[in-house]
């Protein structure tokens, strides 16, 4: 069982079903939602379980029919930047409807937390420029340019609130951390 964001879900790849969840068990149940943090997830957990049960089964959703509710062994939360907005609140729920689950939660860098500082002292995020400059930030076209930018003027925002948020619900649900390796200088991540 996976929840997240716009990554889990797929985003900006040419077939989403070869996000990380699908690629880890075929039979992966994916609930993340593009551009959202953990709170939307936190308060609608039941009825996402159930919905994406039913739909799997063939069932009808309109009628309400008594069903046994799948086990999970193994729950992925991958929410980072947002981890103030439901993490725990998630996590704690998951933790008390699945008790025998593995909580694993993931913490990586993905482009929209890298920025930078212009010359008038505005922070301009990576979106922007590609905008501002015209490429997708999925295409190789991006990646050649991006990676002859100046290394020193871009950077990852800082997440250490984020952690935090992130540690304190790990902490209280037992769960596991998975750091995905990626330099700390952006230019350097997406050249890799």
């Amino acid at each position: 069982l996976n929840f997240g964001t716009s990554v889990s879900w797929g985003a900006g790849m040419k077939d989403r079903f070869h996000a990380y969840p699908y690629l880890l068990s075929p039979d992966s149940k994916n609930l993340a939602l593009r551009a959202t943090g953990p709170s939307y997830s936190s308060v609608c957990l039941q009825s996402m379980i159930a919905e994406k049960e039913r739909d799997e089964k063939g069932l009808d959703s309109s009628k309400e029919e008594e069903e046994e509710e799948d086990e999970y062994d193994v729950i992925i939360l991958e929410y980072l930047q947002r981890s103030s907005e439901g993490l725990f609140e998630l996590a704690w729920r998951l933790k008390q409807r699945y008790p025998n689950a593995i909580i694993i939660f993931l913490r990586m860098r993905g482009p929209t937390m890298v920025v930078r500082t212009l010359p008038s002292g505005q922070i301009q995020t990576l979106k922007e420029w590609c905008a501002e400059e015209g490429f997708d930030l999925h295409s190789l076209e991006f990646e050649t340019h991006f990676t002859q930018q100046d290394q020193h003027s871009w950077y990852f925002t800082d997440l250490s609130e984020a952690i935090q948020f992130q540690n304190e619900a790990i902490q209280a649900v037992g769960g596991y951390l998975y750091e995905l390796p990626i330099p700390t200088d952006p230019v350097e991540a997406f050249s890799s």
